[in-house]
């Protein structure tokens, strides 16, 4: 059973990077996409439960809700918005970037239904509080806490981080299609990730702090875009 467990941990590691592919670049703007996206993120989030039940192991809830580390948590957070703000005005004034950012979201949008003020609201509200908190119990809880059972504290959070940035490279890729950015912002998620599973381990397994900071980042990000494509959104 234990060649069984690594080999779910390897595809809970390269899964997210699959559907990505998938539902991002496979099925974009396709009436199909919508499906995909769904029956990708339902697999994912399943994978977790899954493991466990095979495992035997109840994971361990004790200190899901811990405020330990947590002011330090919420202030990388928002140190990390503030850095999206200091960018924004840069990638703006590039308005071939702005111009292709476009291109690429608004058709992916359309096809999730969410091409309209009110749809990009409700993007912005479930990807900060739900999705947010829904990767946080993926790649911290599980991915982070199994790889620890079988590696030192680094190396788990290198190959973590690492994973946890490898479905961002694409799609950050589809919107910059150039090496240089995507390097640099793909490694920029990595740094992340990699300090959320440092907060997770030194708090002792607490979501929240590290939630409460993913929530932050990802409303910031989502917050830029929204003055990108707001110009083109149907009313």
């Amino acid at each position: 059973m234990t060649f069984l467990h690594n080999v779910l941990l390897l595809l809970a590691l390269v899964w997210p990077s699959i559907m990505t592919w998938l539902y991002f670049v496979v099925f974009a703007g396709m009436r199909w996409m919508a499906a995909v996206y769904g029956v990708g993120k339902l697999t994912q989030f399943a994978l977790p439960v899954v493991y466990w039940w095979l495992v035997g192991r109840r994971p361990d809830w004790r200190q899901l809700l811990s405020t330990r580390l947590l002011v330090p948590a919420v202030g990388f957070g928002v140190f990390v918005a503030v850095a999206v703000g200091a960018v924004y005005p840069y990638l703006s004034a590039q308005e071939s970037l702005v111009e292709r950012i476009r291109q690429q979201a608004v058709p992916r949008l359309a096809a999730l239904q969410l091409a309209t003020p009110a749809g990009y609201f409700s993007l912005v509200v479930f990807y900060s509080l739900v999705h947010s908190l829904l990767e946080e119990y993926y790649w911290r809880w599980f991915v982070y806490a199994e790889l620890r059972r079988r590696l030192v504290v680094p190396a788990a959070i290198g190959l973590a981080s690492a994973a946890f940035a490898a479905h961002h490279v694409i799609v950050l890729w589809v919107y910059f299609q150039s090496i240089g950015p995507t390097a640099f912002f793909s490694a920029c998620v990595m740094v992340g990730g990699a300090v959320w599973c440092w907060f997770y381990e030194r708090s002792g397994g607490s979501l929240l702090g590290i939630w409460l900071s993913h929530l932050i980042v990802d409303a910031a990000i989502l917050t830029a875009g929204w003055f990108w494509v707001a110009p083109v959104l149907a009313d």
